[in-house]
Order: structure tokens, then sequence, then C-alpha cells
């Protein structure tokens, strides 16, 4: 048996009719007006879906951060303060615009930024928080925006892999001045590629946003953006709008995979993924964690099924991020995650026989 980790070919089958209806209305717009008409309508429909408030596609959920930075005026030798584990496209927007990249680690049992880690890192040159809602759990945006209000510090949620979390029974972008997206295929809700989308309160916000991703703007606030023009584009909408719909529906299903996980694999020797009884977890992966990973992802490959490390290694001994500073031991429980870490099949397409041999094949490596 072959068990898909993003299963996409099921995925296209089930929207195939509604994606050729689309694309025939996208290709039967005859002139540049109809086009930007297309875009702009719908990337607002699509941000109504994904929390309240104003919101700006763009061509990627980096974009998306980056342009947040910028536009609250967050640059040169400035600090922002996110955390080791995560992809490094987080860390990117930061250190695109000049600022600093400055890590807290994170808590070892739900992998988001620990709250208690954030303001031991807060010196005078901090203007930021950034929390990542790593694998579709928003971390405690409770406690985070205190900080940030008591500290007189902005808050963006990189919300790229947490479409219609929750924590407190708030989506993101509630709690903070503004939540980013992103659209790539893997994600929970994808485009046919990538794109992104800013979620703010801000009017104020907002129209800077699409000054700087636009690439006519004749404001000196372009050359700080790094990334016009950067776009939604209408063929990554046209597939988001197909999705979606289904999206609620999808999220339940990935949901009620996670539990079968939960249930069965409880008294194995592996670290379960925790989630917050506050939050309302997506799983856009279903995270273990074991000490026998390598050998554990080597024996799922040869039994059929596929799963995935993220990540590897900790931002903060990359090469890209080397000049931080920071060294082997800084970030104990980020490093021991990367050491442990294995994600397995949660998309909402797999069969429920695909889900128990899986979990058969996991429990038969432990005997």
């Amino acid at each position: 048996m072959g068990v898909s980790y993003n299963n996409y070919k099921r995925m296209n089958e089930f929207l195939r009719q509604d994606i050729k209806k689309e694309l025939e209305i996208l290709l039967s717009l005859d002139n540049d007006y109809a086009l930007f008409k297309y875009q702009y309508e719908n990337e607002k429909q699509i941000g109504k879906m994904l929390g309240s408030g104003y919101s700006v596609g763009t061509s990627s959920g980096t974009a998306a951060l980056q342009f947040c930075l910028v536009g609250l005026g967050i640059g040169e030798n400035d600090e922002v303060i996110t955390v080791p584990h995560t992809y490094i496209a987080t860390l990117l927007p930061i250190s695109n615009t000049g600022a600093i990249p400055v890590l807290a680690d994170v808590l070892g049992d739900t992998m988001l930024i620990d709250p208690d880690k954030i303001e031991e890192r807060i010196t005078e040159k901090t203007k930021a928080i950034m929390p990542v809602h790593l694998y579709g759990q928003m971390a405690n945006m409770d406690k985070i925006r205190k900080i940030g209000e008591r500290h007189n510090l902005m808050v963006i949620e990189d919300a790229a892999q947490a479409h219609l979390g929750r924590y407190g029974g708030k989506l993101p972008g509630n709690k903070s001045h503004a939540a980013c997206y992103s659209f790539y295929l893997n994600k929970v809700l994808g485009g046919i590629s990538n794109g992104g989308i800013v979620i703010t309160k801000s009017r104020k916000l907002q129209d800077k946003i699409r000054i700087l991703r636009n690439p006519e703007s004749n404001d000196p606030l372009v050359l700080k953006s790094l990334r016009t023009p950067a776009y939604l584009d209408w063929e990554q909408i046209a597939f988001i709008k197909c999705k979606i719909k289904h999206l609620r529906e999808w999220l339940e299903r990935r949901r009620e995979i996670a539990k079968m996980y939960n249930e069965e694999l409880a008294h194995l020797p592996i670290i379960l993924p925790k989630e917050d009884k506050k939050a309302y977890h997506v799983y856009r992966d279903f995270v273990i964690r074991a000490n026998k990973r390598d050998k554990l992802v080597k024996y799922l490959s040869r039994k059929g099924i596929e799963t995935n490390i993220h990540y590897e290694q900790p931002v903060h001994l990359s090469l890209t991020y080397k000049y931080l500073g920071y060294k082997k031991g800084d970030f104990p429980v980020s490093e021991s995650i990367c050491q442990q870490a294995i994600s397995l099949p949660v998309n909402p397409f797999l069969a429920n026989d695909e889900i128990f041999y899986t979990i058969r094949k996991i429990k038969d490596f432990f005997k």
C-alpha cells in the first residue's frame, strides 16, 4: 500500500470541474480593468474568511511578512524576536529589511514560542515580536499580546500554516498588528504554487502594503520593499477560490485523523503533539517525536508511507544565519525537536484504511 503525504492528485481530481469552471471565467476576462477587479474582489472575500479587518494579497507569505515589517517602520538594526524552530522564510523578511532576528526558544510540548523566553530577549532595539503558528497551532496570543503592550512592541503573526486556526476562539490577526498567511501549495489552503495575504485591522498599514506591492506606485517606500511587484496572481486566486469553500470540512477531517493517531499511538515510546486547551489546531502537520527518528523514517518509506521532517536543522545553526553568532546548545528545545521530529500523513484525502495501515506499521516498528 502507498500512503501519500500530500495527496495532490486526489485533491486535484476532487476539484477538477470547479477549477475548470473558474479558469474559464478567468480566461474570459478581456481587459486589465476586469482582471484587476477579479483580483481585488476575490482577495477581499478570501481575506474575510481568514480574519477580520483589511486584507491585501501578496505573491507569498514571505512577501506578506516583509511588507508588514516595512509598513510598520521596522528596518536597519531594529530587532525582531522570533523562533529558531521554523522555516527559514520566517527570518528572511526580517533580515531583508536590515533588521536583526533575535531568537527565543520554543516550548517542549506545543513546539511554539515560549512566552516566558520573550521578555529576556527584549532590548532597547527591539521593535516587534513575530510568533510562528507552526504545524497548524496558534501560539499563546494572550500572553504575547500582553508582552507587546507592556513593552510597546508590534506583534506580527506568521500564520503561514494556521489557516482558520484559533486561540481563545480568535483567528490570527485579532490580537496583533497583522497576521500573514501563505498560500503555498502544501499549506492547508494553497494556490497552484504560491501566494500570500496580510490580515490587519489597521487601514494605515493596509494602505502602506498596497503601495509596497504595486510596482507603479510613486512612493519612496517602494525602494524598501525589495519584492515588487508582488501581487496575489489571478491563477492562484482561481485555485484558492475552489478550495476555500471546502476548507472547514477539510480541517475537521485533519482533526479526525489526528485523533486516530493520538488514540492509537498513545502507548508507544514517542512524544505526541499537544494541543493547547485554548487552541483549535488545524494540523497542517501531525508531528511526533522519536529517538529513533531516522530509522523510523526509513522503515515507513520501505512500507510505502511518505513522511516529512520539519525541520532537520534549527535556523540558528544554518549557514544563512551563522552571522547572528548563535551556537549549538543555545536553544536546546528547538535543537532536540529537530533531531526527533517526524511528520505523519494527515491530509484530508487519506482513506481510513491508509491511516490504520500507517498506525499498524508504526506499532510494528516499535515491537
